[in-house]
């Protein structure tokens, strides 16, 4: 996004978690910030497992093998090609996606993310969150 005065404004990837368990979703945000190092800009959000599905069919371009139960997304601090590179180093017990603004999708799931409920972690996020 570019400001009148000419400044652009960073847009946030958006990492979207899915699986058949809202414990391994749960798991799987947990190590987006321990394993891969990635920082959240934002609270993670319940997300509803039909969008979630419906994310992944248009971002991969393929049909969806299994659909899911439980899903959640999150803005991330990192840009898309940093967040990807440190997933592929880890093994999260859950899909993980990651959505840049370049997807048709971004702006749907940014502005509907602000309105999912927030999922309260167990671990202490404080440390890994930046405000913006």
């Amino acid at each position: 996004m570019t400001f009148e005065d000419g400044r652009e404004e960073f847009m946030h990837p958006i990492a979207i978690v899915r699986s058949d368990d809202v414990n391994k979703v749960n798991t799987a945000l947990c190590d987006l910030i321990k394993y891969a190092r990635i920082s959240f800009s934002d609270n993670p959000r319940q997300m509803d497992p039909r969008v979630a599905d419906e994310i992944l069919v248009d971002v991969m371009n393929k049909p969806l093998k299994n659909t899911c139960c439980a899903a959640a997304a999150v803005s991330i601090m990192e840009d898309a090609g940093t967040a990807i590179n440190r997933l592929r180093k880890i093994h999260p017990p859950a899909h993980i996606i990651i959505v840049s603004p370049k997807y048709s999708k971004y702006a749907e799931v940014a502005s509907m993310l602000p309105h999912m409920p927030e999922i309260n972690l167990t671990v202490d996020l404080s440390r890994h969150l930046t405000k913006r």
